[in-house]
């Protein structure tokens, strides 16, 4: 008996926790779950962070690479060393889509929600025709233009055999198709890339080259026919003598693809977000999209105003002076390039409200102004010289 007794009291001893201790696991459990909770969102929102600003970081890289390699190309001439040797074949060499020469490099500057250059105070940039850039999507105000005018170094040259007069005994009348056409040939077994009818070329023999249009063309005969009809830009018949020369002077002379590429910022018509776009004239009605996020472009140009080959002073486009007897864009000879990126829009109710003022440019004024949102923005600035003018 006495060890029964002895053992109820041991088990009747053992009556579980009470309510208090209980309270006290709940809430060191609740303080620990909390803890643990507020280190998982803590870290998930570094791990976005830093995901957004890598993303933002390579998409800037990726922007400046992009156009620092454009710009550097701006003006090449192949093998030729001299502009003043370029003739252009073109009836209205001036104009804006082939306007090689003279602007290898241009720009308009945006103010408030207009373009300029130092000669038109208002400049619709979505005009096409002749004259026109014709862009499309329309660009975004605030943001500059940039202009590069060249010869397609990324694609392979192609070798041209000497100039063949047509089906007369003397040059053909390019006017009159019943004396044949004047054409020349391309060396069938190096033709690096395929031509399209209208398309512009430039041909170049070292000492001279040529800036001209074809009318029409046979791959597999390895021809180009021109001539002074067609769409604009069209020929000039009475500048074919100065281009035979290049092509029968017995010298080895080669074909590039010529383009002007222009640089804008616009909104994407898929994602309604602000990106840089490139759209080549002549030909390409569609602006193609580089990279999205960029939601401001600055461009200032730098001069040689005293013709030592150095750079004088960093000016806006409209200050570029311009007119029928003076063109100072022949004598940039760098560029300095702004852009202003943003993430997507922060899903982060806790993050910081952007409301900052931006010098995209670099000249110490503000060019943007962030509109109160919660996306991160980053500044991705640089300079490039004009290889073809670096002396």
């Amino acid at each position: 008996m006495k060890y029964l007794r002895r053992v109820e009291r041991m088990y009747g001893s053992n009556e579980g926790i009470t309510l208090v201790e209980l309270l006290i696991v709940l809430a060191l459990s609740l303080v620990l779950g909390t803890g643990i909770y507020q280190v998982f969102v803590g870290t998930t929102r570094s791990y976005s962070l830093n995901e957004e600003l890598a993303r933002l970081q390579e998409d800037g890289r990726m922007a400046m690479n992009f156009l620092r390699t454009e710009i550097r190309g701006a003006g090449y001439l192949g093998c030729l060393q001299d502009v003043n040797s370029v003739v252009n074949v073109l009836q209205n060499p001036d104009n804006f889509t082939v306007n090689f020469t003279g602007s290898a490099i241009y720009g308009l500057e945006a103010d408030n929600n207009k373009w300029k250059d130092n000669a038109n105070s208002d400049i619709d940039p979505t005009t096409s025709g002749l004259n026109g850039m014709g862009l499309n999507p329309e660009p975004l105000h605030g943001s500059d233009i940039l202009v590069i005018r060249g010869v397609r170094s990324d694609l392979p040259s192609m070798e041209i055999k000497p100039h063949s007069s047509g089906n007369s005994a003397s040059d053909p009348d390019p006017d009159d198709s019943s004396k044949g056409s004047p054409t020349f040939h391309l060396t069938s077994d190096n033709l690096g890339f395929q031509l399209e009818n209208d398309s512009i070329i430039f041909i170049s023999d070292c000492s001279a080259a040529a800036v001209l249009k074809i009318h029409r063309h046979n791959d597999n005969a390895g021809t180009i026919v021109y001539n002074s009809g067609g769409n604009q830009p069209r020929n000039d018949k009475d500048k074919f003598s100065a281009l035979r020369n290049i092509v029968d002077n017995g010298l080895p002379a080669e074909v590039f693809l010529y383009h002007t590429a222009i640089y804008y910022v616009g909104e994407d018509p898929v994602t309604s977000e602000p990106t840089l776009f490139t759209q080549s004239r002549p030909g390409s009605t569609q602006a193609q999209a580089i990279i999205s996020g960029v939601e401001n472009f600055q461009v200032r140009y730098g001069e040689d105003t005293t013709g030592d080959g150095m750079v004088n002073r960093y000016a806006d486009a409209d200050e570029i002076e311009i007119s029928s007897t003076v063109n100072n864009w022949e004598n940039v000879l760098s560029v300095r390039i702004g852009l202003l990126l943003r993430t997507p829009e922060s899903r982060d109710p806790t993050a910081p409200v952007d409301t900052a003022e931006y010098d995209v440019s670099g000249d110490g004024t503000t060019d943007f102004t962030a509109p109160g949102d919660r996306r991160m923005r980053m500044v991705f600035s640089g300079t490039v010289g004009l290889r073809n003018r670096i002396r």
